[in-house]
């Protein structure tokens, strides 16, 4: 009985020693917290502290990557997500937006979101607008791209960034594949176990492990698939709502046009009146003079010779 305790005990140390191998990604998700134990339990005569779980154990360890490990990290082939993001002037957003959808189906990809609202311009016009973002596979993201800039009157901005997960990827590889370690030596010991207790404490690390390895599980396949499929965000503006900016339809362009012809509006009035004060005014003047001012000349003339000689008289 004591030696088949012993070989429990080794293989329990060995399960450690193996967990010390296990490497962390650098952006880990979050572990499962184990289920609580009572104090001074024991799992088939090894203590096992209170507040560590064999997960945490594997988890707390520092990220320590095998040679295989290396050399597979060397040999896989690099995984690269790619995103990329336009803003797009075109005449019909809407329009543009199904064919972008075309676009996407038949690149083999698929549409993940798309929306059509109203923009409402300065003027108070109401023009539509819309966005959409699809995915496309990676070796079609450029092709894609090229189609998007061809269906645009002009691009007002694009983005493209590229992230680099394949050391991650190698890492959750690792992870995994010491999970699954320590997965079949916990199973291996909950078949040996007889006392109920060791059982459900095995059973609880057995639990925490496998919850763990479907996390990483899910990761990778989140990686696979993002750098597999790259995605594209089109923002579709209106021909409209690409015009000259104007406040309150107040635009600067108007303004000066409308200073320029009231200058030539003045201008034009004064060289008319001068052209009626020559032309008309001033022969109008000559005859009215001629008319009534020498009649009345010539009666002040009369009037100051009658003074002139009543003066004479009267001295």
């Amino acid at each position: 009985m004591k030696l088949r305790w012993w070989k429990m005990v080794v293989v329990w140390l060995g399960l450690m020693v193996l967990a010390g191998c296990a490497s962390k990604a650098r952006a880990p998700l979050p572990m499962e917290q184990p289920l609580p134990m009572a104090k001074g339990e024991e799992t088939m005569g090894v203590s096992v502290p209170e507040s560590l779980s064999v997960a945490d154990e594997i988890a707390a360890q520092p990220s320590v990557v095998s040679g295989e490990d290396a050399a597979q990290g060397q040999q896989t082939e690099r995984l690269v997500v790619r995103t990329a993001y336009l803003s797009i002037v075109v005449p019909d957003p809407e329009a543009t937006m199904n064919d972008l959808a075309g676009l996407a189906e038949e690149m083999g990809g698929f549409v993940v979101s798309s929306g059509l609202s109203t923009l409402r311009l300065a003027n108070g016009d109401e023009v539509p607008q819309a966005s959409i973002t699809f995915r496309v596979p990676a070796e079609k993201f450029q092709e894609s791209l090229s189609q998007v800039r061809s269906m645009a009157s002009r691009v007002n901005e694009e983005r493209i960034q590229g992230q680099d997960v394949t050391e991650e990827y190698v890492d959750l590889q690792a992870r995994l594949r010491n999970l699954r370690a320590a997965e079949k030596q916990l199973q291996e010991i909950m078949d040996q176990a007889t006392r109920t207790e060791d059982v459900l404490h095995v059973y609880r690390e057995l639990t925490n492990i496998r919850g763990e390895i479907e996390r990483l599980q899910g990761r990778i396949r989140y990686l696979e698939q993002a750098a597999a499929m790259s995605s594209i965000t089109v923002g579709l503006v209106p021909d409209e709502a690409a015009q000259p900016l104007r406040i309150g339809g107040w635009e600067p362009k108007g303004v000066v046009r409308d200073a320029l012809q009231a200058l030539i509006r003045t201008l034009q009035g004064l060289v008319t009146v001068v052209i009626w004060l020559i032309v008309y005014l001033l022969p109008v003047l000559v005859a009215l003079g001629v008319v009534f001012g020498l009649p009345v000349f010539g009666l002040i003339r009369l009037w100051r010779r009658r003074k002139r000689r009543v003066a004479v008289s009267e001295d």
